[in-house]
């Protein structure tokens, strides 16, 4: 098989238990070199309220959101949204190769079980033609994990943030709505948003405004990357 980001062929390599039990072949979805090229956020040269890399501890980006009226919100990131992040983006989020969120599904779990027992809620996508949550996809099944809290408005549908430069990002609408019937489940509940990639905050500074609505505990957002 070939890995899916350079096309290098991966060869397989069978431990003797796999052999003797004759388990099925798993399938490698990367190569090792490209595996190891994803740059992890060092979080003591990066920005500690979004992940930015960056010389201090609050960068320019996040000073400009502090002085708005928006929900103070923290984000957590795993890995850098570099080159290579964002090739493997394309060909997941855009190019629709779902097996792909098999290589950080078990690290991206353990990444958000790190706060205990919060609600995770998911920022709903808004691709009509992208019949999967590309957020959802990246984690296991966990009891905690909310999909039908927020929805997204008709008006905001297919209305996609890679279509736009910064600031019209930045200058978007409210794009989403919150299920009523679904309020008791969140007006007790520390909540985790996750996405799949912070850019601006925009997107998740809009869900985190919305869910401050109806709740007095704290929110954070945590993303794969940044």
């Amino acid at each position: 098989m070939n890995c899916k980001l350079c096309e290098k062929y991966i060869a397989t390599q069978l431990v003797p238990w796999e052999i003797i039990l004759w388990q099925p072949l798993k399938k490698t979805q990367l190569c090792r070199e490209c595996w190891q090229s994803f740059t992890k956020i060092n979080y003591s040269k990066a920005c500690q309220i979004c992940g930015k890399k960056e010389n201090y501890k609050v960068c320019k980006d996040c000073q400009l959101w502090q002085t708005t009226a928006e929900y103070p919100l923290v984000n957590q990131s795993l890995y850098c949204y570099d080159a290579l992040m964002k090739k493997f983006m394309q060909k997941y989020k855009f190019e629709y190769d779902l097996e792909l969120a098999e290589v950080f599904k078990s690290e991206f779990t353990q990444f958000l079980k790190i706060t205990n027992n919060a609600l995770v809620i998911p920022i709903p996508q808004r691709a009509q033609k992208r019949k999967f949550n590309q957020v959802r996809n990246l984690m296991k099944n966990n009891k905690r994990i909310k999909n039908s809290i927020l929805f997204v408005k008709k008006e905001a549908i297919d209305k996609l943030q890679v279509n736009l430069n910064r600031q019209e990002r930045l200058q978007t609408r409210q794009p989403f709505d919150i299920d009523k019937q679904e309020l008791n489940k969140v007006q007790f509940e520390r909540i985790i948003l996750i996405d799949d990639i912070y850019t601006t905050g925009r997107t998740l500074r809009h869900a985190a405004n919305l869910l401050a609505q109806y709740t007095t505990k704290p929110i954070i957002a945590k993303t794969l990357a940044r």
